[in-house]
């Protein structure tokens, strides 16, 4: 039985821009239900 070494790959997080908010993990779901819901609730403040 052959024992193999799994190899980790360097994945370096995405640099972010000050001034780009990040977005909740619960719009991800708003704009499954709804994509113009979400963006009534995220871009407008509605």
């Amino acid at each position: 039985m052959a024992v193999e070494i799994q190899v980790e790959l360097p994945l370096p997080f995405p640099e972010l821009a000050a001034d780009m908010p990040l977005l909740p993990a619960r719009m991800v779901n708003e704009y499954q239900y709804c994509p113009r819901l979400a963006y009534l609730e995220w871009a407008q403040g509605e």
